[in-house]
């Protein structure tokens, strides 16, 4: 019992750093992060598992889990982002909605010409309905591929 009192103590500092920040007229913070360092003038810092940066010239004051203060300057670069490397994105396969909507897009567009004569058609009834079917199958294409790019340019 007193073993998993202890672990819990140790957990529960891991991540207690506070970043405070300006925005145009008021301050904010984030507290139980991590702080990592600094790139290229932003900070960087870790948060429920995602790493997030702000601009360097926002933040007022970065403290520890404790309240002291971490010292940090602007200009250094004290942050080293880890590279992916091909083992991490084995292990991480990520499906890319917009990459699967543009290959959807992409499919009906390319058997739209198919068939463009209606072989089957008997009447002016039927040719009109075969085209209304191939228009529609022309328009969600267009839609599929529109939306995929609009999801890649966003990351999704």
């Amino acid at each position: 019992m007193k073993r998993l009192i202890i672990l819990l103590l140790i957990v529960g500092c891991v991540f207690g750093d506070t970043i405070v920040f300006k925005t145009l007229f008021f301050k904010n913070g984030f507290s139980d992060v991590e702080y990592l360092g600094i790139l290229d003038n932003k900070v960087y810092y870790l948060q429920h598992n995602v790493i997030y940066s702000i601009n360097c010239n926002k933040v007022i004051e970065i403290s520890n889990s404790d309240g002291k203060k971490i010292n940090y300057d602007c200009l250094s670069n004290t942050y080293t982002p880890k590279t992916l490397t091909e083992l991490d994105a084995k292990k991480n396969p990520k499906i890319f909605l917009g990459g699967v909507c543009i290959a959807i897009g992409g499919y009906l567009l390319h058997t739209y010409p198919d068939d463009m004569l209606c072989s089957e058609c008997d009447s002016l009834d039927d040719y009109e309905i075969h085209s209304n079917n191939k228009q529609l199958q022309w328009r969600a294409g267009i839609i599929f591929t529109s939306l995929g790019g609009i999801l890649v340019a966003l990351g999704i």
